[in-house]
């Protein structure tokens, strides 16, 4: 649940890109860079939404339908507006999407290093699968987290 009724959530496009640059860049030590970007947009099993308040972005979230896998590509918030409920919404209507689509299995990565973000995962129902050394240029480890279909059937998304 949001904590701030001005916040709106819709689907961005390749106007977008800027936007979701400079979100990123705010967010990530290792960043997508524009090409990531355009390509997602460009994918049509791929969707961007776009946090914004008063026409502000502060927050994405990206992720992608293969079969009956969904993956979270990316999420990330500004730094203003962390631990209002930002990241929760957006992952919830992630989730809904790919359930609404068919997916019996949502997976993601995760630095071992980013707590809040696991604290996040862990609070939806996900499941730490396993580690996966060197996943962020070979310098940083990831955590695998999963959520199954059945789990997910049983969470209020």
């Amino acid at each position: 649940m949001l904590l701030d009724a001005n916040i709106i959530v819709r689907g961005a496009s390749l106007a977008d890109v800027e936007d979701l640059l400079r979100i990123e860049e705010e967010c990530f030590e290792y960043p997508y860079d524009r090409a990531v970007f355009e390509a997602m947009l460009k994918n049509r099993g791929c969707t961007i939404l776009l946090a914004e308040t008063f026409g502000n972005p502060i927050g994405y979230v990206a992720f992608e339908k293969k079969g009956y896998v969904g993956t979270i590509l990316s999420i990330g918030v500004v730094k203003r507006f962390r631990r209002r409920g930002v990241g929760t919404y957006l992952m919830s209507q992630a989730l809904r999407m790919l359930k609404e689509d068919g997916a019996r299995r949502i997976v993601l990565q995760v630095s071992v290093k980013n707590s809040a973000a696991r604290r996040l995962y862990e609070k939806l129902g996900f499941k730490a699968e396993g580690l996966l050394k060197g996943y962020y240029r070979g310098e940083e480890d990831a955590i695998l987290y999963s959520l199954e279909y059945d789990t997910l059937s049983r969470q209020d998304v």
